[in-house]
């Protein structure tokens, strides 16, 4: 059974979720701009031109393989940015 939660336990609980929590993060990651002047500002650097942007990005180089799934992929015209 759902517990129902006011409006004040609801915005609580949403201020004690860290950057680091899963689920936040990847709601944070999903908007491109967002992501890309983050990843700009962590490495100090100019992302030119997002061509690919994905969360949960998974992977498999070869169908006997195992593969990887990235919490956020992305790729510009030179560079491709995978941050955990």
């Amino acid at each position: 059974m759902k517990r129902k939660l006011t409006k004040e336990q609801l915005e609580k609980e949403f201020s004690e979720l860290g950057f680091t929590n899963d689920f936040l993060f990847t709601q944070l990651m999903k908007d491109e701009k967002l992501c890309g002047a983050l990843i700009e500002r962590l490495l100090k650097i100019k992302i030119s031109h997002v061509l690919e942007h994905k969360t949960q990005k998974y992977f498999r180089h070869k169908r006997e393989s195992h593969g990887v799934r990235f919490d956020v992929y992305l790729k510009e015209s030179s560079r491709v940015f995978d941050v955990e």
